[in-house]
């Protein structure tokens, strides 16, 4: 039995590395060679204060929506589905809260 499972195990490792012309996929070759980009920051729709602590509160409006944006050099723009029809992106810039364990049982 052992034996049958070895076998079917390596018969499947060896179609999932086969070469790269068995890929449905174009071979990207140009990977690491391209600048990555730095999506926009995302402004606030509003902010208000909470009455309890104090603190400001920073309100988003997201749109998730497809678009089409050129991905590989020399291949057509792809249609991707993203936020505010940027990809990668929007850039959130958030400030972390600090957290304070006030628990008896600290496990």
């Amino acid at each position: 039995m052992r034996s049958h499972f070895s076998f079917a195990l390596a018969a499947l490792v060896s179609q999932a590395f086969a070469g790269d012309d068995q890929w449905l996929s174009p071979v990207y070759k140009e990977i690491f060679r391209n600048p990555l980009p730095f999506p926009p920051d995302k402004a606030p729709k509003y902010q208000y204060k909470n009455e309890t602590t104090g603190g400001i509160i920073d309100y988003y409006e997201v749109e998730v929506k497809t678009f089409k944006q050129q991905v590989y050099p020399g291949l057509k723009p792809a249609t991707l589905y993203g936020y505010d029809g940027v990809s990668p992106g929007p850039t959130f810039r958030m400030v972390w809260p600090l957290y304070t364990n006030s628990l008896q049982d600290r496990n």
